[in-house]
Formats: C-alpha cells, structure tokens, sequence
C-alpha cells in the first residue's frame, strides 16, 4: 500500500512539473502576442490594457488546463487565487465587448489546440 501511494505521488509530482512547464510557455506565448514582457504581466500595475491581458491568461490557463489550481495560474503573475477567480468572470463579461486582447485569446486557444493535437 505504502509502494502504491509513492508511485502516485510521483506521477502527480511529474503531472505538476508538466503543467508548469505548460503554463509557463502559455505566459510566453501571451507575452509574445500581446507585445509585453513577462515582468509587466508580474507587475503590481494596474493599468487596464496589463491587467486584460492578464484576465485572458487566466481564462485561457484554466480553460487549458482545467487541472491546474487556481493558486498555481496565479503563481506565474504574483497574483492568488481570488484574483484569478476575478479575472476569469472578467472576461466572462467583457468577451462581449470585442476588446482586442480577447481576440487575440482566441487565436492562442486556436494555436493551443493545434500544440496539443499535434502532442498527442
């Protein structure tokens, strides 16, 4: 039973390594598309074309990868979990809008897809 356990633990060790890695290259792929570094999106800034972009990384990150906590998306712009909620019901309403970022969270999801597709 003790032999069991550590094996799952292993292999949930490794599925949390992957999705970090997962998530980080997701954060890249936002920060290339939106033409801002990795440091703005960890910045305590408030500015409203900043924090849209990170609402989608949010949306996109849980939608992706529906398995990764929310304290774990956050974990990769300084932000928690409560912010990340936010964020997503964010978006939510404001996908309505057509704002540009949202836009461009539809072609990564596209360019996602294809990644996974073609990893599988």
């Amino acid at each position: 039973m003790n032999i069991k356990k550590s094996i799952n633990s292993k292999e949930d060790l490794i599925r949390q390594i992957e999705t970090r890695d997962k998530l980080n290259d997701l954060l890249r792929q936002v920060c290339e598309e939106a033409e801002i570094t990795i440091e703005q999106m960890q910045s305590k800034s408030k500015n409203r074309e900043i924090s849209d972009i990170r609402a989608a990384f949010f949306r996109m990150a849980k939608e992706t990868y529906p398995n990764a906590s929310l304290c774990l998306i956050g974990e990769f712009v300084n932000r928690n979990h409560s912010t990340v909620i936010a964020g997503i019901k964010r978006t939510k309403d404001v996908l309505e809008t057509g704002n540009v970022y949202w836009s461009m969270l539809d072609g990564l999801k596209k360019q996602e897809q294809e990644y996974l597709d073609y990893a599988i």
